[in-house]
């Protein structure tokens, strides 16, 4: 009887892994990749910003909310510094 794996050294789970490649049973039905957003963009400037610590909290409760890094949620809003500010109607 084999060894658990658990219990092989690294090379012995390697040969074994290697040994087994090809056997559907080990490793079940594949599932593909998830599919990338898009391109990766090239950033090629870095900036350095300081944050209060309650800005510093609120940008991190929104990253724990969203799942996106820091650098994706200040480039956000960056973005929409360049929108139309939406129109107040004053009359």
């Amino acid at each position: 009887m084999a060894k658990p794996l658990t219990d092989m050294t690294e090379e012995e789970r390697a040969a074994f892994y290697y040994e087994h490649r090809d056997d559907e049973t080990i490793w079940g039905d594949l599932e593909p990749a998830p599919k990338r957003r898009g391109p990766k963009k090239q950033f090629g400037v870095m900036l350095t910003v300081r944050f209060t610590t309650e800005e510093a909290e609120l940008l991190n409760q929104e990253q724990l909310r969203t799942g996106n890094t820091y650098s994706e949620i200040v480039r956000r809003l960056v973005h929409t510094l360049a929108e139309p500010a939406p129109d107040q109607g004053t009359g």
